[in-house]
């Protein structure tokens, strides 16, 4: 911050707007047209909305100010018709899973594990998760896209765009900016993993753990269900013996969980 405060000093000018080049609501044939162009970017980037449960849109960047938002469901309703959602994930499918393209997300595990329930879209091409990328730099920082947006881009705050959700037009915008942003980190962010002597760190211990973790996350743990309720019986019946002795210790009865009886 202070460096930018430093940079900043030097003109009275607003450093110069970004000239954005963006897709918003594009046609069916526009959205095959742009997915075949981008089989030809180095770096591409990728984020998804969801309302928790369904993918909203996803958002594709190719450089700080290009990207597209290709909507798929609003309002309880899908954007297009079932043999257009088919045929548009399928398109999606086929680019997402070339290892010619350097893919990037800002938390891809997120991203990751719901285009793989959803739409069986695996990503071997995955380049760079710009939030653990720049934790490998500074382990000590916030590591949300708010906060590396603030220090590598001269973008203003945006994230309180989605506060108003009866507007799809701002949420397909909000994701473009979501791309576009990752996008410029992660050039700025490689540069600090290679200044910092971490991008080997990054690329040969890191990132490798990226996949095998969505596995573990997707396929969960096995609980025994009936162990698990003697253990709470048991431990239950420890708490209780355990706060009766403490009762009888201190003369009368004391919430542990209140930090004023505590301390008094």
């Amino acid at each position: 911050d202070l460096r930018r405060v430093l940079e900043e000093s030097k003109s009275p000018q607003f450093p110069p707007p970004y000239k954005d080049e963006i897709i918003l609501e594009p046609s069916f044939e526009t959205i095959f047209k742009t997915l075949d162009s981008l089989e030809n970017e180095e770096f591409v980037t990728f984020d998804i909305e969801t309302d928790r449960t369904q993918i909203i849109c996803i958002g594709f960047g190719w450089s700080k100010e290009r990207a597209i938002c290709i909507p798929i469901f609003y309002n309880g309703n899908s954007w297009w018709t079932p043999e257009q959602e088919l045929a548009i994930i399928e398109r999606i499918k086929r680019f997402m899973e070339s290892e010619r393209v350097k893919f990037i997300a800002q938390n891809a595990q997120f991203d990751m594990i719901y285009i793989r329930d959803q739409w069986g879209v695996r990503v071997p091409g995955l380049w760079m998760d710009t939030m653990i990328g720049f934790h490998c730099c500074y382990p000590e920082l916030p590591k949300g896209l708010d906060f590396l947006c603030s220090i590598y881009t001269h973008r203003p705050y945006y994230k309180g765009m989605l506060r108003d959700h009866s507007n799809p037009k701002q949420l397909w915008h909000y994701n473009m900016l979501d791309t576009v942003v990752t996008w410029e980190c992660a050039m700025e962010i490689k540069k600090e993993l290679e200044e910092f002597g971490t991008w080997d760190f990054y690329k040969e211990k890191v990132h490798p753990l990226i996949s095998p973790l969505i596995d573990i996350q997707r396929r969960g743990v096995k609980i025994d269900l009936l162990k698990r309720e003697a253990l709470d019986k048991e431990l239950e019946e420890q708490t209780e013996r355990m706060q009766l002795q403490l009762n009888e210790a201190v003369g009368h009865e004391l919430n542990v969980s209140s930090p004023l009886q505590m301390k008094k």
